[in-house]
């Protein structure tokens, strides 16, 4: 077909697999978000109860590291 686009057949099944195999690859992205997750990459850390505390303070946050959240962690179990 000069200067056109051609037709493209997709048959049900094959649809379906698609939509699942994105479904999969976005599940996959989540998982791994969730086994990488770094609390203190987002100002947040627990006390030896399971308690969360969170850095509101987003200048804080962003020039701190995980050092500064370890010695947080240090003061609230000395504080209990």
């Amino acid at each position: 077909m000069p200067g056109g686009c051609g037709e493209v057949y997709i048959a049900g099944k094959w649809f379906n697999y698609g939509l699942i195999f994105i479904i999969m690859i976005l599940d996959l992205n989540m998982w791994k978000n969730q086994i990488f997750y770094e609390p203190y990459v987002y100002g947040q850390y627990t006390d030896p109860g399971g308690q969360i505390y969170i850095v509101s303070d987003m200048q804080f946050i962003r020039y701190a590291n995980r050092l500064v959240f370890r010695l947080y962690e240090k003061v609230i179990k000395l504080s209990f």
